[in-house]
């Protein structure tokens, strides 16, 4: 199998939305949704002697007066978990509320109060977790991570999948490591068919521990193993990225544990499409306009590059007009992503950004996949 990791944020959900729509997201295809950020709903106001909706005007900036709905705010609920869940009908969905080691990550940490929150108080993280299993098809994640402040223990873990489980012993659970010293005897003790423990490589390749993973191997457990890679890191931006030549495809992005993760004793690989494992920062108007196309049938990415910082997402028109001469690239009359930057660049009404290139890229990249490898199986 393949786990394709996102956070849930809007282009990588407008991405799963559009792959599925054309029926890329293959059957063995098994989405990882990290929960950074949740959304929550109110009914609109309503007159209890009318039953009408209670609406207010607003004169708008064009000179209108409109007439607007009003929340009700006695009714505000979380609906994070609905949305994945109504984001993947009929399909097993990972969720992993996200807890990480924030010394690894730039990040604006008003944009991540979710996070904070989850790092600093244990309590509410299983809260949370706890929430997951009123969705069937969605699989709750237990991490653990040996950078967080506040590690679950061996002990935590069992209680909380005895928690999980107590209403339905069938639950299917998670266990997510990106070091299992210590966590052996619990993950052979828990972990059942039909679960997931997924041994998270971060921003290491497979191949840097190979004593963890026989080790791995030598449980031999009954859940579906998943080695997570992260092949594309924090720290590279335009700036470190140079146009690829005819044929060629970056060094900076390693995609070999797509033909590896077998040699090390995984059933499942998964990773985060081309993207960075990365949080909301601060953002910028400036920066280099970067471009990566992955080529399934090189497992590479071909890159096109702005190397002017003061443009911005304006250098977007001059990336794209190389991409569209890239006859390698442009005669793929198949690609969805292609076909959008396409589309935008010959209207040329609108101006990119850099944030909808995250669904470029991954819409590229699981189609690709879903194109050129055979099933993970």
């Amino acid at each position: 199998m393949y786990v394709i990791a996102m956070k849930n944020r809007p282009y990588e959900i407008a991405a799963m939305k559009q792959l599925q729509e054309h029926g890329y997201l293959r059957t063995d295809m098994v989405p990882l949704v990290e929960i950074i950020k949740e959304t929550r709903k109110c009914d609109d106001l309503v007159d209890p002697n009318t039953g009408e909706l209670v609406k207010r005007k607003q004169l708008c900036s064009d000179g209108i007066v409109r007439s607007y709905r009003i929340p009700d705010r006695r009714t505000e609920r979380d609906v994070t978990l609905q949305m994945v869940s109504d984001l993947f009908p009929g399909r097993d969905v990972l969720v992993d509320y996200f807890r990480c080691d924030l010394g690894r990550y730039h990040y604006d940490a008003g944009k991540i109060e979710l996070v904070l929150r989850l790092n600093r108080d244990l309590s509410l993280y299983i809260e949370k977790i706890s929430g997951i299993t009123a969705y069937p098809l969605l699989i709750p994640v237990i991490t653990i991570k040996q950078g967080l402040d506040d590690v679950l223990s061996a002990g935590e873990v069992a209680s909380l999948v005895s928690d999980l489980r107590r209403d339905n012993p069938s639950q299917r659970i998670a266990l997510r490591f990106d070091d299992m010293d210590g966590y052996e005897t619990i993950a052979k003790q828990v972990l059942r068919d039909g679960d997931y423990l997924i041994y998270d490589f971060n921003e290491q390749p497979i191949c840097s521990k190979p004593v963890e993973c026989m080790r791995l191997k030598n449980l031999r457990l009954p859940a579906h193993t998943v080695a997570l890679c992260s092949p594309r890191r924090r720290e590279l931006t335009g700036k470190d990225f140079k146009d690829c030549a005819d044929g060629e495809v970056t060094k900076l992005i390693d995609n070999v544990h797509l033909n590896v993760y077998k040699d090390y004793g995984f059933d499942g690989v998964g990773d985060y499409g081309g993207l960075r494992d990365n949080l909301p920062d601060s953002g910028a108007n400036k920066g280099r306009a970067l471009a990566i196309m992955y080529d399934g049938e090189a497992n590479g990415f071909k890159v096109y590059v702005k190397d002017d910082y003061e443009l911005g997402p304006d250098g977007f028109w001059d990336v794209v007009e190389r991409m569209l001469n890239d006859t390698e690239i442009a005669c793929d009359d198949t690609c969805l992503a292609l076909a959008a930057i396409r589309d935008k660049y010959q209207r040329h009404d609108k101006g990119y950004t850099f944030a909808e290139w995250i669904k470029y890229t991954l819409v590229r990249y699981v189609q690709q996949l879903a194109i050129h490898r055979p099933e993970f199986v």
